[in-house]
């Protein structure tokens, strides 16, 4: 039997559904990522935003027929009241490269506390013990790290991280052009707001049968509770000066999720469509990258990875689906039917980028469920049956361990939830005895790469590892990191020297690490008498056979 390969690598225990799959026609990767010269990308995230439309509340279930998932009616808070005219415009984005953040601050928002993490998981435990009588027991929580085994307390309102700070002062910065200011209200988050000009439909809440579905599909059970390392994370930033780009993974578990956006927020930083605005990473030191910069990239990530979502067989179409929550952060499960609303937005940049613009907080919102949220609205607008089928195998999306699944991670780089990692489909066994696995049916907007396959353990296909943009997830011993080019350019095959930064989200790095390296200049030899050569060196090299690495001052990670 061909040797079956994916990740992860417990190939011997999958089960695969036999028979022929569903031809998939090749993805237009161009469709998804045209900035065409009548849609251009929002550099200046808060200039040109369109006010706030908050619409009276929905009555009657008529208004779900829409939706093709399981929606019934929902309330919409009440809209923030309105604020006095603003200063001129201003482009946001040319002064947070230039001097970092926004140039117009408006006084303060008073501070709320942050939710009681212990006082939830008390309710979580109470919660977990009344289920543990049912069908359905959830799975195994993974408790994040703290000090006697207690689950680590979020910081609090009097310790703000950067990015809370950073969205709190856009929040409410005066910056808008039309007399309407600031983002709005964290509060109404779970709100309709449509931008004038989108096609974003009413709020619905979603249904339980709904959101039993996506439990079912994400952590195997209905019933399964989210551990509190990923109810709490959100895409908040680093606060250190040397890696304002990247993303910050607080605890273990949501890598494979983080490291997709964080590679498609560092394509668009470096390599954006207009190249004059292009940020340098090429040097080591630290970069006056403001929140502005930071939060539009951010922005056309999410836009990127919903989009994909939408694609079928090649071409975009549909609706993607934005799931908010009223709550600050994600509640309990018992308390998370009535608390979640799904928004139906066109499948446009333009108006998908409009509509996420003012709700940008409860993705990147520090101790938040932005996370959660995100993997929500990426399943729905994908439609759960279409996951569901394109899989090798019947498994959650999520394992008992919190890990990511290989499907979770290629549903957010290529908009597929297949098995693999090779190219094409591939049958396995004979006779009557065989299989059908399947891999990337087209080019990746982003890359990847794998240790194992150093190894002899896995195979990535040509799809992953020559991708659209010159950006790698890279994935080493249970968990996702990332490579890219600092400007965006694609390495050259015939010998030059390049550079390549590195990045882990998880990794709370404190410097730009910046590799140099030569194809060819590699021998084995130069391995003998190392106690042990850095993993990323052997993954790296699955793309780059006998690449030369040189880490300059930075210390290898071994």
């Amino acid at each position: 039997m061909e040797a079956h390969s994916h990740l992860p690598l417990q190939t011997d225990s999958r089960t695969h559904r036999r028979g022929e799959p569903t031809p998939s026609s090749p993805h237009r990767w161009d469709s998804v990522f045209d900035y065409s010269a009548a849609d251009p990308p929002n550099f200046s995230l808060l200039a040109d935003a369109p006010p706030l439309y908050i619409p009276p509340r929905v009555s009657g279930s008529d208004q779900a027929t829409e939706c093709p998932v399981a929606l019934a009616p929902f309330t919409s808070p009440a809209a923030a009241p309105p604020a006095t005219a603003p200063p001129p415009p201003v482009d946001a984005w040319s002064s947070a490269v230039e001097g970092g953040g926004a140039t117009a601050r408006a006084a303060p928002r008073e501070q709320t506390e942050e939710p009681d993490v212990l006082e939830e998981l008390e309710e979580l435990e109470d919660f977990s013990a009344s289920a543990s009588d049912s069908d359905d027991a959830p799975a195994p929580r993974v408790v994040p790290e703290g000090r006697g085994g207690r689950p680590a307390r979020p910081a609090s309102a009097k310790g703000k991280t950067r990015s809370e700070k950073v969205f709190r002062e856009l929040a409410s910065a005066e910056m808008y052009t039309d007399g309407t200011r600031g983002l709005g209200s964290h509060a109404a988050a779970g709100a309709v707001a449509v931008a004038r000009g989108g096609a974003a439909s009413p709020a619905e809440e979603l249904a339980a049968s709904t959101v039993d579905d996506l439990h079912a599909l994400l952590l195997g059970s209905a019933s399964a509770e989210w551990s509190p390392a990923w109810r709490y994370q959100g895409f908040d930033f680093s606060k250190e000066p040397a890696t304002p780009y990247g993303l910050l993974q607080k605890h273990g578990g949501s890598c494979g999720v983080m490291a997709a956006v964080q590679a498609f927020l560092v394509r668009f930083l470096v390599a954006p469509p207009n190249p004059v605005r292009a940020v340098d990473l090429t040097s080591p030191s630290p970069h006056t990258l403001g929140a502005d910069a930071t939060a539009a990239a951010l922005l056309e990530a999410l836009c990127d990875v919903l989009l994909l979502a939408t694609e079928v067989h090649g071409a975009q179409g549909g609706m993607v689906r934005v799931v908010l929550c009223s709550k600050e952060t994600l509640p309990v499960r018992r308390s998370l039917v009535g608390a979640l609303a799904c928004h139906s937005v066109a499948a446009s940049r333009a108006e998908l980028r409009a509509f996420l613009r003012p709700h940008l907080p409860a993705f990147s919102k520090s101790g938040g469920s932005g996370v959660v949220l995100f993997l929500y609205s990426v399943l729905l607008t994908r439609g759960l049956e279409t996951t569901r089928s394109q899989m090798d195998a019947s498994a959650a999306l999520v394992d008992r361990r919190g890990y990511c699944s290989q499907e979770l991670v290629n549903t957010l780089c290529v908009g597929e939830a297949v098995s693999n990692v090779f190219d094409g489909s591939r049958t396995l066994g004979d006779g009557a005895a065989t299989a059908m696995v399947r891999g990337l049916s087209a080019r990746s907007p982003v890359g990847l790469l794998c240790l194992a396959e150093s190894l002899g353990h896995c195979e990535v296909g040509a799809h992953y590892k020559r991708p659209a943009a010159s950006v790698w997830l890279c994935y080493m011993e249970s968990h996702y990191s990332l490579v890219f080019s600092p400007t965006g350019a694609t390495p050259s095959d015939d010998g030059a020297p390049f550079q390549l930064v590195y990045y882990d989200p998880l990794g709370h790095q404190d410097e730009h690490i910046l590799l140099s390296l030569t194809p060819g200049a590699h021998h084995a030899a130069d391995d003998d008498g190392r106690d042990l050569v850095p993993p990323l060196d052997q993954t790296l090299r699955t793309r780059w056979p006998g690449a030369g690495i040189d880490w300059g001052d930075t210390e290898p990670l071994l």
